[in-house]
């Protein structure tokens, strides 16, 4: 349509036959109607329907003599003006939808349709700690993806459902001065149906609980949600409240990120020379391969900032307390909770635990924490907090982005078998939906090279093998070693050592 319209333009300055615009701005008016029809409007196009109305209406009205006589007293200018203001809303269309485009979900590979459904879950035994009311009780929004059985004419649920609520609320946390950039995320469907019932070709499903990364919107791994539950699992996805971007509760509040709570605020004393030096030491023993460097690094930057570390100490208590409240809520749904849906469905003896970032790290924590975990996942998470913990005796995935290689200190002192992966032309934001979602995730360095699609289909393909390997017992080459199919990703394997005779 920007393009038929732009062509029009030109033809129109250029001064062509009269015929070529018209047929050029006929086609662009059938275009839109077909957009219309079959996509709905969305606010990156308002400049076209604008061109689109001003031109067709103004076409019109020359045809009555007084406006002709208005517009012919006027010259050249007048035609060269409305071209130029044309030609501008045009380029504002063209750079909107680049910047915030309307997508597709990639398809899910495995073999389940799926279905979805919300919970809005308080935990009645835990205090909220990031209000000061005194009586607020924990509370989370979760959503499950799950193998299903949907009717033959259900449509899915959208990406983002409640985008005229929770669009705002994320537009004015990444500080974006429009509130509406995000509210076509309403119009792009999923791969998900509501409430569909779960699929009768099993009799229980292996289960996985993930956590979304700080400050980061609850739904922004969807993608890999619904791949996994396509797959066969049950993935429970938990959405941090306060700890999110935002959170849009059932009864229509909302819990906006806490910052004071997960990270430092207010004016902090500029670094000392000395300071900028063990930074940029530990810069470069972060990015290299050496696990003792880089945990005598991690050490000399967590004595600079006892306050940040700190922090993350007190945010990943609350994370993994989430998590491990949601797993007894599993329990419960086992038993005949949440309406019946899954009860007896779930087989919690295969229970996966995996995040990405912050919520990898909380990942590592709950998985240390509680033997229910029986295998876990860290999408590019990491602090010095987590060599505290025991070492994790259960099968568990490292991911790290280009930037830096801070988990391979995790995964060197595992028990159980470990991976740590590097995909050296990713950054640490390519580990969700965004850089999708928005080309403005590349603009502001934090997306790599990698094109999204490309990330996304990685991410799900060892995140798949991983769980297929060590809760259904499924082989894996992938997991081995170096694959062709994946150049750019650097693996390593670490398996236990064979007990002593």
């Amino acid at each position: 349509m920007i393009v038929l319209l732009a062509l029009a333009l030109l033809a129109a300055s250029l001064r062509l036959s009269s015929w070529i615009c018209r047929l050029l701005l006929g086609a662009a008016i059938l275009a839109a109607a077909a957009h219309l029809a079959f996509e709905g409007a969305r606010w990156q196009m308002v400049p076209v329907y604008t061109v689109l109305a001003c031109w067709g209406g103004g076409a019109l009205g020359l045809r009555i003599s007084p406006l002709r006589a208005w517009a012919q007293a006027r010259g050249s200018w007048f035609a060269w003006t409305a071209r130029a203001g044309a030609a501008g809303l045009l380029l504002t269309a063209g750079v909107a939808a680049y910047l915030f485009p309307m997508f597709q979900l990639p398809e899910p590979s495995g073999p389940y349709a799926i279905g979805t459904r919300t919970f809005d879950l308080v935990d009645a035994n835990r205090l909220e700690p990031h209000t000061v009311e005194p009586f607020d009780h924990r509370e989370l929004m979760v959503r499950v993806w799950y193998p299903a059985q949907p009717a033959r004419r259900a449509r899915p649920v959208s990406y983002m459902d409640d985008a005229d609520r929770l669009g705002p609320a994320i537009a004015k946390g990444y500080g974006l001065p429009f509130p509406f950039v995000f509210s076509h995320l309403k119009a792009i469907p999923s791969h998900a149906y509501p409430d569909a019932p779960i699929s009768a070709r099993r009799a229980t499903y292996p289960v996985l609980v993930f956590s979304h990364g700080r400050d980061v919107y609850g739904a922004a791994n969807t993608v890999l949600m619904e791949e996994m539950a396509s797959r066969g699992y049950v993935v429970v996805g938990v959405d941090h409240a306060y700890g999110s971007t935002a959170t849009v509760f059932s009864d229509g509040r909302i819990a906006r990120f806490v910052a004071g709570v997960y990270e430092a605020t207010g004016r902090r004393a500029p670094p000392s020379a000395h300071r900028i030096a063990v930074m940029e030491r530990a810069q470069r023993a972060i990015v290299g391969f050496d696990v003792p460097e880089i945990r005598a690094a991690v050490a000399e930057l967590d004595r600079g900032d006892p306050q940040a570390l700190a922090l993350n100490h007190y945010g990943l208590a609350i994370w993994s307390a989430d998590q491990r409240f949601v797993i007894d809520q599993l329990e419960r749904w086992q038993s005949g909770g949440a309406g019946g849906l899954f009860a007896g469905r779930l087989d919690l003896s295969r229970l996966g635990v995996f995040g990405m970032s912050f919520g990898g790290s909380a990942t590592v924590e709950t998985c240390a924490l509680d033997s229910r975990c029986k295998a876990g996942l860290d999408l590019d998470g990491f602090t010095s907090l987590l060599l505290d913990l025991p070492p994790p005796a259960q099968p568990f995935l490292y991911a790290s982005g280009g930037e830096q290689n801070l988990n391979l200190a995790q995964a060197d002192r595992a028990l159980g078998p470990a991976y740590w992966m590097k995909v050296g032309t990713s950054k640490h934001g390519d580990f969700t939906d965004l850089p999708m979602v928005t080309r403005l995730w590349r603009l502001v360095g934090l997306s790599g090279s990698i094109a999204p699609r490309r990330m996304l289909a990685l991410t799900n393909d060892y995140v798949g093998a991983f769980f297929d390997k060590h809760l259904m017992g499924v082989p894996e080459p992938l997991l081995d070693g170096p694959s062709a199919q994946y150049p750019e990703v650097r693996l390593r394997v670490q398996r236990p050592a064979a007990p002593a005779p």
